[in-house]
């Protein structure tokens, strides 16, 4: 099987939690023999690729968050391209924002299964970007409504 993983951490550049995660995710996935291609996000505007990554180019909003980079408007054609003629069995997502509008796109185009994994409280995150706590709490609940929902075959939850 090929799977695609997406993420908005990038995985040479960046030590964090989710990039272990996906590191790990991917080992286990290689023993098991399926192929692994990762996408996320350049730790610059430009775009990277080796074969085993493609990193969309990004720009950094540190300014909200530290190390945080953000990717608009979703994958380029050249990257969105090299996905395609991989021809991944499925798309595993790694998280609701920059790269999952990506993630949609070619799970959609590819008519094949999209997987969330949902690493982050955003609830905890809201008073980054907005000071009332109600407020962010109902657009954590839409937002992961319209990703999780409307979109994803199946959701997973680490705890």
């Amino acid at each position: 099987m090929r799977v695609l993983i997406t993420l908005d951490s990038n995985v040479y550049h960046e030590i964090n939690g989710l990039v272990i995660s996906v590191l790990n995710l991917r080992q286990a996935l290689e023993a098991r023999g399926h192929e692994v291609l990762i996408l996320d996000l350049s730790s610059t505007r430009r775009p990277e690729e080796d074969g085993k990554v493609i990193s969309m180019p990004s720009i950094s909003i540190e300014k909200l968050y530290p190390k945080m980079r953000l990717r608009l408007p979703p994958i380029g054609r050249r990257q969105l391209d090299l996905v395609l003629n991989w021809k991944p069995d499925l798309v595993h997502s790694q998280n609701e924002t920059s790269t999952f509008p990506s993630a949609k796109k070619i799970a959609k185009k590819l008519d094949i299964p999209l997987i969330q994994t949902h690493h982050t409280s955003w609830k905890d995150y809201m008073c980054y970007v907005n000071p009332s706590k109600k407020i962010g709490n109902w657009i954590v609940k839409m937002v992961l409504r319209n990703c999780i929902s409307s979109h994803c075959t199946l959701a997973v939850a680490p705890s």
